[in-house]
């Protein structure tokens, strides 16, 4: 007698077709949630971003320099060796790949040679997933900012990520301070279209003759 196998449960295909850099919203990502004039700066860099210590520890800053910002007036500048993040309402997914772009600034007369104006992407709880450095003081002329290499993370290459909050970090690394503006998210599939996702479930009722697959 031939072996037939019954299909209870259909399996479904999940299409889903490649999203080309749709963005994650970053809250306050020019820093401009504040009432700056040209020329005046705050350490407070709440409610969006916080750094070690606080919002308003005294090693970040926003500031007003005309003409120093990538986007909008402000810009974030942060002392050595010191961290500002922000958690995202989002949460890491599968089969996706992440893409962080920040602007780095050169600011004459405080950018320092080896500079290392570090973005990384990482969770709520800190692990760190992926993390870019650019030296803002060889790559960017004084006085301006531009934008770092993209910082590219594909959750394939680690599924610890999966569910967890995304967090945007960003770091003063090398010498001296580090200046940050209009910080970018994208996330894209990494399903080609029209292509198909399938989990494939234990088989059950198994027979010697029958099974019945599950699947979504």
């Amino acid at each position: 007698m031939s072996t037939r196998i019954f299909l209870s449960t259909c399996l479904t295909l999940i299409l889903t077709v490649a999203a080309h850099g749709m963005a994650i919203t970053v809250g306050d990502p020019s820093f401009e949630g504040n009432t700056l004039g040209a020329g005046q700066w705050t350490n407070n860099i709440g409610t969006e971003w916080t750094g070690t210590g606080g919002s308003d520890n005294g090693n970040a800053f926003e500031e007003y320099i005309p003409g120093f910002a990538a986007d909008g007036t402000d810009h974030l500048g942060m002392a050595q060796d010191y961290n500002v993040w922000q958690d995202l309402g989002a949460t890491y997914q599968a089969n996706t790949r992440y893409t962080l772009t920040i602007a780095a600034g050169n600011r004459s007369g405080t950018t320092q040679a080896g500079n290392l104006t570090q973005y990384a992407l990482a969770d709520s709880s800190g692990a760190v997933y992926a993390t870019g450095n650019w030296d803002a003081y060889a790559n960017v002329a004084g006085g301006t900012f531009a934008d770092a290499p993209a910082l590219v993370f594909d959750t394939p290459n680690n599924t610890a990520c999966l569910g967890k909050t995304i967090r945007v970090l960003l770091q003063a690394r090398g010498a001296g301070r580090s200046h940050f503006d209009n910080i970018r998210l994208d996330a894209t599939s990494l399903v080609p279209p029209g292509g198909a996702t399938v989990v494939n479930g234990e088989a059950t009722a198994v027979t010697s003759s029958t099974a019945t697959l599950n699947g979504v």
